[in-house]
């Protein structure tokens, strides 16, 4: 789960760092709540509490057919540029690896790789 994701990011995060590329989690539980959480850790996890973030990238979940929001946000990995520009998108269910084997922090890593052949300067948003 959401602990696996941010394991598997910080353990790439030195190989993230070399590239230049910022790697976040965003969660939607309060700032209180993400000190545990963000205890030891390389990759930062920042809150999201309002729900903001979440929906501007389409990743709050809602209770399907009457859109009641449940306060999480779905597993969506986001790749920005430094002007904010979504370059790549990996969600849970569709194209993102296991995230509890490390496979989505790699091939998060590979996409990284390949942007920067194409000059593309980076950031990365992962929930």
């Amino acid at each position: 789960g959401c602990k696996a994701e941010a394991d598997t990011f910080d353990e790439l995060y030195s190989e993230f760092s070399k590239k230049g590329v910022q790697v976040v989690g965003i969660s939607m539980e309060e700032v209180e709540a993400l000190k545990e959480s963000n205890a030891g850790r390389k990759v930062e996890l920042l809150s999201d509490a309002d729900g903001a973030i979440s929906e501007q990238f389409d990743s709050e979940l809602k209770v399907p057919l009457i859109g009641a929001k449940l306060g999480f946000s779905a597993r969506n990995t986001f790749l920005l540029s430094n002007k904010g520009e979504v370059l790549s998108v990996w969600q849970e269910g569709k194209n993102m690896g296991n995230v509890k084997n490390g496979k989505h922090a790699a091939q998060v890593l590979d996409s990284v790789a390949e942007n920067i052949k194409s000059s593309n300067p980076l950031v990365s948003l992962f929930g």
